[in-house]
């Protein structure tokens, strides 16, 4: 004799024919799609697309433009003018361009009256005349040189603009030692001012 309930027992036996297996299978394919498109979407917005690359290309030139322009609209610093200074060891207010002779160079442009006997250049005074020369200059034209200091130069040998141009340091301190005003030498420039005297007598400029 067959049990009419014994069909319904195996169909509740199997658990993957019961509705429940039904839809438990179906809510986890429906999330597992669910996670496969999420990452998918995640991965592609990491990556720029060809539309924002291209505006950064074309951005990129646009900026480096206008930084050029930039940079051609600015006006270059002009340089500050620096301030002469006067050389080291000498007096203050002395002239910033006065520039003494070195004993070599005072030799050389007495090359031709040194080998002659005409001048000797004395350690202490510098190119000096044995005795006065056929051509004498006007010293007293170089400011701070009366008619008395222009004897004394005479005196110890100096006659011309070219020999007071061709001073040494010793030089310049010695003769400064004659003037009532110690430091004109420096403050008024002898030398500049002879090379000029010189230059403008002469048609020779030292």
């Amino acid at each position: 004799m067959t049990t009419p309930f014994l069909p319904i027992l195996a169909e509740a036996s199997d658990p993957y024919a019961s509705p429940l297996f039904a839809l438990f299978l179906a809510f986890a394919i429906a999330a597992l799609s669910w996670l496969i498109l999420w990452l998918l979407s995640a991965g592609d917005s990491d990556e720029p697309s060809n539309s924002d690359s291209g505006a950064v290309s074309k951005a990129a030139p646009a900026a480096k433009a206008k930084s050029a322009v930039a940079k051609k609209k600015t006006p270059a610093k002009k340089a500050e003018p620096v301030e002469a200074t006067p050389p080291a060891d000498l007096p203050e207010g002395t002239d910033p361009t006065f520039e003494t002779a070195s004993v070599e160079e005072a030799a050389g442009l007495y090359s031709e009256e040194l080998s002659s006997g005409l001048v000797k250049q004395d350690p202490v005074y510098g190119i000096v005349y044995l005795s006065a020369p056929e051509e004498v200059d006007d010293l007293k034209k170089i400011k701070g040189v009366a008619k008395v200091l222009e004897g004394k130069l005479h005196s110890i040998g100096v006659y011309r603009f070219k020999q007071v141009a061709v001073w040494t340091d010793e030089a310049c301190k010695e003769f400064s030692k004659l003037l009532t005003f110690k430091n004109r030498i420096y403050t008024d420039n002898w030398i500049a001012q002879a090379k000029g005297f010189h230059e403008e007598k002469y048609g020779d400029k030292l």
